[in-house]
């Protein structure tokens, strides 16, 4: 989550950048001195000044941790160039996607030679000649075309030669040295449940796959992968952003009943964005009885960034509970750092600095973030219109978590879809590089003062209304639910 400015709590670092555990596909040639340093400096955090780290090591728990430690002790000093992966183990125990370990080079980073290595791997199909005539009737999907949502690659599906029941998904062109036309990526066999099989990862490694085809087979979900590719040919039968949430923010009309906010993450440095999306198309809001906001897999950030929108959703006060920080050197001297930064606005220095005050005078090992453990916002008015507000929030982490609890408190407002990400409870996230300068630890240096009786984190907030995956279109089936409601 990212630096915020509210009166509630304040929140450092993003959910897109740090809910990755580790990288284990990069190796270094780190010495076993080096990758001992990093083990231990890890653990020394962690245990200092990581703020769930006296929670989730209660009891036998603290005894079945350390013997993971030992564990892995002994695992680094066999294999120093795992270091990632072993300390990427060590930290997934805490099972807290705000606490991470991960290579300080950028994700996904290879030399131009192993790039070379990896295009000349095969197999190539000859995609021209692997359809006949006689089986192509065998396998529906044949012929479609494909294209991976992250813009790399484009694919054609293919009935198998030697199995027309089963689909070859054949790379058609790739923007990736590591991947070439006439290479499969990925086997699609059919299933009691839908479709299972085999998707080759970027270094053309195995992934076992459950596959799903939604919004009338317009978007194919490697579920159990996060990985989603859409339907160019022949034209998609249901709106893409319709079931592929939008990386895109956006404003707009569906019907003269009904509008639709797009909001994929709550980055500080979009809150003005979000404002002036708001600002924009202020005669559209005004006059629209419906709100629908598309916050599916919001990428968290900023509580602030979404002050704004809370005005036209507003009925009623709104409580917020407080979190308090991990008191310690280390915490604070990081704080501090960051007040040095140009973009952080001067209610933001403000909330650092009183929190860096704090931390220093602390007289035990906790601080409190507020002056009181819950916060009220009130707003001078409510909004005539929207009358009625559709959230669907599913998988929505960190900062989303925290707009759908302070969203749902509105008589205006009803959630759709699945459940939140839950990855709040332990949050404010600072950084460090290791000794050897060749990863980055992350670590949660705050926590909610709900626990322990209101978890969230790993189970989300549950929708007021869900939203099965066998519905194509889940955004007209919230703009449809909305419209028929009375006043």
């Amino acid at each position: 989550m990212s630096m915020i400015a509210t009166a509630r709590r304040f929140t450092i670092g993003s959910l897109a950048g740090i809910a990755i555990s580790l990288l284990p596909s990069v190796a270094f040639a780190q010495s076993r001195e080096d990758a001992l340093k990093d083990f231990e400096f890890v653990l020394e955090v962690v245990r200092q000044d990581y703020a769930g780290f006296s929670d989730k090591t209660a009891g036998a728990k603290a005894v079945e941790f350390e013997a993971l430690v030992r564990s892995k002790r002994a695992e680094i000093e066999q294999t120093p160039k795992k270091e990632g992966k072993i300390i990427g183990d060590v930290l997934a125990w805490f099972n807290d996607r705000h606490t991470s370990y991960s290579s300080a080079s950028l994700p996904g980073q290879a030399s131009p030679n192993a790039d070379k290595l990896l295009a000349s791997q095969g197999p190539f199909l000859p995609i021209n000649r692997l359809v006949p005539a006689k089986t192509s009737a065998k396998q529906p999907l044949a012929g479609t075309a494909w294209a991976s949502t992250d813009g790399i690659y484009q694919a054609v599906i293919l009935s198998d030669p030697a199995d027309p029941q089963r689909a070859l998904g054949v790379i058609t062109s790739s923007k990736s040295p590591a991947w070439s036309s006439g290479q499969v990526k990925f086997v699609l066999t059919p299933s009691a449940h839908g479709w299972s099989g085999t998707y080759y990862m970027r270094d053309h490694s195995a992934e076992t796959a459950i596959a799903k085809f939604l919004g009338k087979n317009s978007v194919l979900r490697f579920a159990s992968m996060s990985v989603d590719w859409v339907r160019v040919k022949p034209t998609p039968a249901v709106p893409l952003d319709n079931i592929v949430p939008s990386a895109d923010f956006f404003l707009r009309r569906l019907s003269s009943k009904t509008a639709i906010l797009r909001l994929p993450n709550f980055y500080g440095d979009n809150g003005e964005k979000i404002e002036n999306l708001l600002d924009d198309n202020r005669v559209l809001l005004e006059n629209t009885p419906n709100l629908v906001i598309d916050a599916r897999n919001n990428s968290g950030g900023s509580d602030g960034s979404y002050s704004k929108l809370m005005e036209w959703i507003y009925t009623r006060p709104i409580y917020s509970i407080d979190v308090e920080f991990r008191a310690t050197a280390r915490n604070a001297d990081l704080y501090e750092a960051m007040l040095k930064d140009p973009s952080f606005s001067p209610d933001t220095i403000s909330q650092v600095r009183r929190i860096v005050t704090r931390i220093r005078n602390a007289k035990g090992d906790w601080v409190s973030g507020g002056d009181k453990p819950f916060s009220i916002m009130t707003f001078p008015r409510i909004m005539p219109n929207p009358k009625r507000v559709g959230i669907i929030a599913t998988g929505a982490g960190s900062s989303g978590d925290q707009f759908v609890l302070d969203a749902r408190q509105s008589r205006k407002v009803t959630t759709f879809g699945g459940p939140t990400a839950g990855v709040i409870d332990y949050s404010n996230v600072l950084e460090a590089t290791s000794p050897s300068k060749l990863f980055i630890l992350r670590w949660a240096t705050s926590r909610s003062m709900r626990l322990p009786d209101e978890p969230i984190d790993n189970v989300g907030i549950q929708p007021d209304i869900p939203i099965s995956e066998q519905v194509d279109d889940p955004i007209t089936f919230v703009q449809s639910w909305l419209e028929r409601q009375v006043d």
